[in-house]
């Protein structure tokens, strides 16, 4: 099977459940992706994104050594890669300081008291130019109306 652009990619994530970053590898692996560089904590998330520069980045927002917010901050000391946040929490909060600090977030979606869409669309948008051939016709990162998006690896 040929690789696509996308499947050539690094992606760093970083969650401190065994179990959940499993299935986001199994997931990820079944869409065809194959470099994926996984870690439970802060500290190694840091080590792995300095040595393996991944072009992509999948933060939990709760680790046993620090946040998710944290881990991001010292990242874009080095890197812009994207990020993305991946938390059972709902907390608008949360949300919040994620977009404020240009990750992506879950899809803030319905009756949104806040107005951030838009900020999110941008980073969405952002996002697409850099990896899609028709970033108004997206193909590669897709949205899932009421849950998010997902990435898709062309084949």
């Amino acid at each position: 099977m040929e690789q696509s652009f996308l499947h050539t990619k690094k992606i760093l994530l970083v969650d401190d459940e065994l179990e959940l970053r499993k299935i986001v590898i199994d997931i990820l692996s079944d869409d065809g992706f194959s470099n994926i560089i996984d870690a439970g904590t802060v500290q190694t998330g840091l080590i792995f994104a300095m040595h393996e520069k991944p072009d992509l980045a999948i933060l939990d927002v709760m680790l046993p050594d620090g946040d998710g917010f944290s881990l991001m901050k010292k990242l874009r000391t080095f890197t812009n890669i994207p990020i993305i946040f991946l938390t059972a929490k709902d907390e608008a909060a949360d949300k919040l300081a994620g977009l404020g600090l240009g990750a992506l977030c879950e899809a803030l979606w319905g009756n949104n008291p806040f107005g951030y869409e838009n900020s999110l669309n941008a980073h969405i948008r952002r996002i697409r130019e850099k990896i899609e051939t028709d970033p108004s016709k997206p193909v590669s990162l897709i949205t899932i109306k009421g849950l998010g998006y997902k990435l898709n690896a062309r084949k």
